[in-house]
């Protein structure tokens, strides 16, 4: 009796020590944070510092601003948590730059942290959101209505002491407006996956914009060519849709 009772004592220690810990739940918060070449852009930095484009072109920025939709876990065992609908991020408005997700969420690892720059189609309905319209984010209904993606707005220059011709990067759904009885339009807003987090506490995850993407790979920006009006312009927007792609990526950079 003696032999068997010796095994079953290490069989239940074990089943102890490898019991699954129990589910807590934690405050999560999202915090964007914006860089160039991985130096960080601040609200202070609008109108008052200097980039350069491989040395081809030099620009400082007035205004960011850009809407993010549908931010989601996906867990381990393919379970969605929906926790955000969208939310308009504003380098000027330090009070948007961090999302608090409203409900709780359960401590453990989830496979996909997932968001869209932008709305999809089925989201992107003129005059829906009123919060939207009292900021001009509005498209005109001559190039399909609905929202703006992003407004990233500065001047540039081909020499560093003189940045004075203005860009208006204007991010929105593709349209191909040559016959305006007619328009072609394209979704172009761009789903986003970080891919996986371990969350064990409250919590701040830290997502980059990295804005010099917005000028290269693949495309290469020339701010001669395309630089205001480019709401209209079919072939821009679907080059920003491209450059688009890498432009997120969790932060590689300590918090401020």
């Amino acid at each position: 009796m003696k032999l068997l009772i010796y095994p079953l004592i290490v069989l239940l220690i074990f089943a102890s020590c490898t019991k699954e810990q129990p589910k807590k739940e934690i405050v999560l918060k999202v915090k964007f944070g914006h860089f160039w070449n991985d130096f960080a852009v601040h609200e202070q930095d609008l109108e008052n510092t200097t980039y350069a484009i491989d040395e081809k072109f030099y620009l400082n920025f007035s205004r960011l601003r850009y809407l993010i939709s549908d931010l989601q876990l996906e867990s381990e065992d393919g379970r969605l948590l929906n926790i955000n609908h969208y939310h308009l991020v504003d380098l000027s408005d330090l009070s948007t730059l961090t999302i608090t997700i409203p409900q709780s969420v359960e401590t453990g690892k989830y496979k996909h942290l997932r968001f869209r720059l932008g709305f999809e189609d089925s989201d992107n309905t003129d005059g829906e959101y009123n919060d939207l319209n009292a900021t001009s984010w509005n498209v005109p209904e001559q190039l399909g209505g609905g929202y703006h993606f992003m407004q990233l707005d500065g001047k540039y220059g081909t020499d560093p002491d003189v940045i004075t011709d203005p860009f208006n990067y204007h991010f929105i759904r593709a349209v191909d407006a040559t016959d305006p009885d007619k328009l072609i339009l394209e979704d172009t807003s761009i789903p986003i996956d970080l891919g996986a987090v371990d969350l064990q506490k409250d919590v701040t995850i830290h997502i980059d914009m990295k804005l010099e993407q917005w000028f290269k790979n693949p495309v290469d920006w020339d701010l001669n060519t395309w630089n205001t009006t480019l709401m209209p312009n079919f072939n821009a927007q679907k080059a920003m849709h491209q450059n688009g792609q890498n432009v997120f990526e969790f932060s590689q950079n300590l918090p401020d």
